[in-house]
């Protein structure tokens, strides 16, 4: 749940992979680690809390399946998440299309030719300056 107004985002994340917070002050992102177990995988006794994120003006939010963070190249290697987070750093000021098409094309690019062996989403959410 996004509070546009106060810029917060509460969030359960049921085990996928970390989700980034580009932090636009500092060039860097902080890697936030799932909340609960994967959907499904365990009855659970009561629901998992929400965290929460607070976005400052040019901040990311960078939600990606392990597609892309475990996408391989023929040397066994996978692109990972100093790869994701160099991609984001690098290209924070496009719009969000644009940031979307570098990290397919870098991903493309380290798999060399590599057949893609899992599904691919990203979702991206940038909080503008306020002006």
């Amino acid at each position: 749940m996004l509070d546009p107004r106060a810029h917060v985002l509460r969030y359960v994340s049921a085990g996928q992979g970390p989700i980034l917070h580009f932090h636009a002050d500092r060039g860097t992102c902080s890697r936030h680690k799932p909340t609960s177990f994967p959907l499904g995988a365990m009855a659970l006794p009561r629901p998992p809390r929400a965290a929460e994120m607070i976005l400052a003006p040019g901040d990311v939010l960078v939600l990606l399946s392990d597609g892309i963070y475990e996408y391989g190249n023929g040397a066994g290697e996978q692109f990972g998440e100093d790869r994701v987070e160099q991609v984001v750093a690098a290209h924070d000021a496009r719009s969000m299309a644009s940031l979307s098409a570098a990290l397919l094309d870098a991903v493309q690019a380290f798999a060399g030719g590599a057949a893609q062996e899992d599904d691919i989403t990203v979702v991206l959410v940038r909080r503008e300056d306020a002006r």
